[in-house]
């Protein structure tokens, strides 16, 4: 559609002003400039070297224009001249369009060029309306294909859903028919109840038994409790062992260089930002002799992340300096809780004296509530 156009953005050609007969030629200028150059001079006259009656006749007016002052336009399309005047072109505009790079139509063209224009949007206006009509037809399709799809798979996830009771229940069968066969296996003399198990250690012969019962329950309930409480407490605690104890006197001075080991125990040894602290406490009577054994230091923070950022970075101290590679940092456990661990450690080391070969431990893993004693490698240093 614009090939017809495309001839206007060439060079354009050269022209011969009317009259001239001459072989000299002059390139005429671009649309939008005069008009093409006019023929050589002569010394004595100063006239064209071709004579009377050379110059640029406008299309419009027939007036003939020989002076290189005169006012013309060159149409890019029918290469005929236009004076300002005919076309009504200020001095200004006529200034403003002497630039090589725009095309000037003359009134007749432009309604041809206009019309030319107008067909190619149109046919670009089709274009682009086709082109989206194609792409909706696609969309269309998609969806279609994804709605078959997305109805496929409900249709499986019903099926699937549909069979899970069944599989349900036929799993808790086989387990309820799992459980009864136990169950009959064992001996009827230790299908009797917790309670009355406990009633027989009681004195039957005194009217007091059921009340001495009660409270046993009772406190055991009461110590259960309070065993939890005291975990509750203890969940922002940290102990400290071989921590060098202040020789100040001041108690709050002593206090301030806790803190600041402990700072720097977490960015030295540990490598992690320092911890808030709510308090840090001596445990037990300071001991004023010569060479006393450091008390335990108990932390205790101001939340509970801290303290997992701190156990799961705490091998690091292997790496540490030595003034921090003595150090031991535990969690503050309950007396039940210590004496779980005292009895695995104590049955950890029974096991190591009996074991056969001696490249091989046993060691406590695990929290407090799931204590296990394992073997493992023991580790050579060479």
């Amino acid at each position: 559609m614009f090939s017809w156009l495309q001839r206007y953005s060439q060079s354009p050609v050269k022209k011969k002003p009317r009259g001239e007969t001459g072989s000299t030629q002059e390139q005429a200028k671009r649309p939008g400039s005069a008009r093409g150059s006019r023929p050589g001079k002569s010394a004595k006259s100063g006239k064209s070297g071709t004579g009377k009656g050379e110059g640029w006749e406008c299309h419009e007016c027939k007036g003939l224009f020989e002076n290189e002052e005169d006012e013309l336009l060159t149409c890019s399309s029918c290469d005929k001249h236009w004076c300002t005047k005919c076309i009504d072109m200020s001095s200004d505009v006529y200034a403003a369009v002497q630039r090589p790079d725009l095309l000037w139509f003359c009134p007749p063209c432009a309604k041809t060029v206009k019309m030319f224009l107008n067909m190619g949007v149109a046919e670009e206006r089709n274009k682009i309306e086709s082109m989206q009509e194609e792409v909706q037809a696609k969309l269309s399709t998609f969806e279609e294909y994804l709605g078959k799809k997305l109805s496929a798979f409900e249709k499986k996830l019903e099926e699937k859903a549909s069979a899970v009771p069944d599989k349900i229940n036929e799993t808790w069968a086989a387990f309820e028919q799992k459980l009864e066969e136990k169950a009959s296996a064992v001996p009827d003399k230790i299908t009797e109840t917790w309670a009355g198990i406990a009633s027989k250690t009681l004195k039957h012969d005194t009217p007091t038994a059921p009340e001495n019962f009660k409270n046993i329950v009772k406190s055991a309930m009461e110590e259960h409790k309070k065993n939890e409480t005291e975990k509750e407490n203890r969940e922002f605690n940290l102990i400290i062992y071989r921590v060098p104890e202040s020789v100040l006197a001041d108690p709050e001075s002593r206090i301030e260089e806790d803190r600041d080991f402990f700072r720097k125990l977490c960015a030295e040894a540990i490598g992690i930002h320092p911890l808030e602290v709510t308090n840090i406490i001596r445990l037990g009577k300071k001991d004023d002799s010569e060479n006393p054994t450091p008390r335990p230091m108990k932390v205790i923070l101001a939340n509970k992340e801290d303290k997992q950022t701190l156990f799961r970075n705490i091998s690091n101290l292997k790496n540490a300096e030595d003034k921090y590679r003595q150090i031991s940092v535990t969690n503050d456990y309950t007396n039940e809780e210590r004496k779980a661990i005292k009895e695995k450690v104590e049955e950890a080391k029974r096991k190591t004296t009996q074991e056969d070969s001696k490249n091989w431990v046993y060691r406590v893993r695990g929290p407090p509530w799931n204590l296990r004693v394992e073997r493992v490698k023991k580790q050579t240093t060479e």
